[in-house]
């Protein structure tokens, strides 16, 4: 198992994903990996057969195992958390242990270990790259890893709106630090704030469609964005320049308005000009 390198910055406030992760994993059913399937499909605008795929913070692991159902012909899923590594183990052993999918623990920001990884024709990074605690250079690592031309970069970054954000973050780390009851008031805080915001611009539809359509669960969803720290965000126009600025084109996007949301890239690798 790979080494896991903490290359963030000195803040030790940190939310416990693969904690959240283990008791979504139970409720995980053919439902939900399909939607997962049906999402990653999508996406990428078709299957993966016969293309290698990484997959950068692979969580609870369920979007490995979608790219394994859609026919990649080598996968490796890595995550910082030891309890995610742990999701996503049990994952692949739900596969049957398929000699072709690894699963490593290690960091984005551990330059080494990226390096080690090699290249892939599909680099995968949804809602992951914001919470490293370093986000523009984890996305530059993580673009390192698309082998030639042609290749593609598929990554998912909060939505960044002034005065927003950064009462947000705060949010995410008064959490993250918490005990229970804290824990608890900002859960109901938050529900009742996203609601009442979303009600009011007519977004609540929006906001609430990415977690059944990816194949997870509200309540888990939930608690994942809440804590989820450290935080940041970008705007897509940041997104799409620091990208595209670095040898790559945009493909597709879909963005949203919402604070709460998750802007989704599809990228793919220019060849030399």
């Amino acid at each position: 198992m790979a080494r896991a390198v903490n290359s963030s910055p000195p803040d030790e406030v940190r939310f416990g994903f693969g904690r959240n992760w283990r008791a979504y994993l139970a409720s995980i059913d053919e439902t939900k990996l399909q939607a997962a399937e049906d999402e990653l499909r999508q996406q990428l605008g078709g299957d993966l057969a016969g293309r290698t795929f990484l997959d950068i913070g692979s969580g609870s692991g369920i979007h490995s195992l979608a790219a394994l159902r859609l026919g990649a012909k080598a996968i490796v899923s890595f995550d910082y958390d030891a309890d995610s590594v742990a999701c996503t183990a049990q994952m692949h052993a739900r596969a049957g242990n398929p000699a072709h999918w690894r699963v490593l623990q290690g960091s984005v920001l551990d330059a080494e270990f990226m390096a080690s990884l090699g290249t892939f024709d599909v680099v995968y990074s949804w809602g992951v790259l914001h919470h490293t605690g370093a986000m523009w250079p984890a996305v530059a690592l993580a673009m390192e890893r698309c082998a030639g031309p042609g290749s593609l970069f598929l990554i998912g970054l909060y939505h960044k709106k002034p005065w927003v954000t950064p009462a947000v973050k705060h949010v995410k780390r008064a959490y993250s630090a918490g005990g229970p009851l804290r824990r608890g008031a900002l859960l109901t805080g938050y529900v009742a704030v996203t609601l009442a915001y979303a009600t009011a611009r007519g977004q609540l539809r929006q906001l609430v469609r990415n977690s059944p359509r990816r194949g997870m669960k509200p309540w888990h969803d939930l608690v994942d964005w809440v804590g989820g720290y450290p935080f940041e965000a970008a705007t897509p126009a940041e997104v799409i320049t620091f990208v595209e600025t670095r040898g790559f084109a945009l493909v597709s996007s879909e963005t949203f308005t919402s604070f709460a949301a998750v802007n989704t890239f599809l990228f793919k690798r220019l060849g030399p000009q």
